[in-house]
């Protein structure tokens, strides 16, 4: 005869379901303290990414205001992005072309020009902007019969993040901050913008932060990878070199990136190919390294190498 065991309610099952979830939950904190940050394919080689000069659209005509802004945004990424090499236009090496941007006939920023030339330098990624509006206005605030206006001043801010390797943004964003200011300096802000700038230095250095940290975010997402500048007879070139952490010995896989498609408004992408060989460093240089090639063929200007 069998035996019919009783009905098993939700309350005599809730405790067992809690603790269940408990233990799930500690384990998986445990696991995250246990691996830490995950690096990517990348390793310890350090990415580098240049950081452009943001435009100043805003009706403020001002040196001060966008200096204030990429001093602050600087200093953010690199406590942020520290295992990232920045490179800024205050360097020697900062390339020429990055100072005025390639731009398509519809008017926006030539990607594929960006992605090329950027790979030609060893660059991951590149960062451009703008300071896109300074607003002055007043809101409602308060309820009922206590209602009034407030007057505030915002600040709006574009940024994007270009991938060298395949031409696209991995960031496009537009960011805000807003900041309660009196009557009184609602009143004189309105005729005279030079005294914009002592109200505006606090708001400009954290959306500088805000930016920085949306950048870091998009740059550590990405792993390591080089680019093939040069293919002579016995070796092969590399645009990246001893800043970047590579040394004689180290193997890295090439990938083709030869393959394109057409976007919007003539924008174009490179397509991130197959696996075409292996290759070994044989002399490392400050940002420029030789190698030799392992396996495979067809290796040309453009193609991507990444740490095996």
């Amino acid at each position: 005869m069998k035996r019919i065991l009783p009905p098993v309610t939700i309350a005599k099952i809730r405790p067992v379901i809690t603790l269940l979830v408990l233990i799930a939950g500690i384990s998986v904190l445990s696991g995250c303290a246990a691996f830490g940050k995950i690096t990517g394919s990348g390793g310890d080689l350090k990415k580098k990414a240049a950081i452009t000069a943001f435009g100043n659209r805003t009706r403020m005509a001002s040196d001060e205001i966008s200096e204030t802004f990429h001093h602050r945004l600087t200093a953010k990424l690199t406590r942020a992005c520290s295992d990232t090499l920045l490179v800024t236009p205050e360097e020697k090496t900062f390339p020429d072309y990055l100072k005025n941007l390639p731009r398509l006939p519809s008017g926006l920023v030539d990607n594929y020009a960006f992605a090329t030339t950027g790979r030609k330098h060893g660059f991951n990624s590149i960062v451009t902007g703008n300071l896109l509006d300074i607003k002055i206005d007043e809101e409602a605030s308060g309820f009922w019969w206590f209602k009034d206006t407030r007057p505030y001043a915002e600040l709006l801010v574009g940024v994007e993040v270009l991938d060298t390797e395949t031409g696209a943004r991995i960031l496009d964003e537009r960011l805000s901050r807003k900041i309660k200011i009196d009557k009184e300096a609602f009143e004189s802000l309105q005729s005279e913008e030079t005294r914009m700038l002592p109200l505006l230095t606090k708001p400009l250095q954290q959306i500088a932060d805000d930016v920085g940290a949306s950048i870091c975010d998009a740059i550590n997402g990405q792993s390591w990878k080089g680019y093939i500048i040069s293919v002579l007879t016995d070796k092969v070139i590399l645009s990246a070199g001893k800043d970047t952490g590579l040394i004689p010995g180290d193997v890295l896989e090439v990938y083709d990136s030869s393959n394109t498609i057409r976007g919007y408004a003539g924008q174009q992408f490179f397509l991130p190919g197959l696996k075409i060989g292996e290759i070994r460093i044989t002399a490392v240089y400050p940002d420029r390294s030789e190698a030799v090639v392992i396996s495979g063929k067809d290796f040309r200007e453009g193609s991507s190498v990444k740490r095996k």
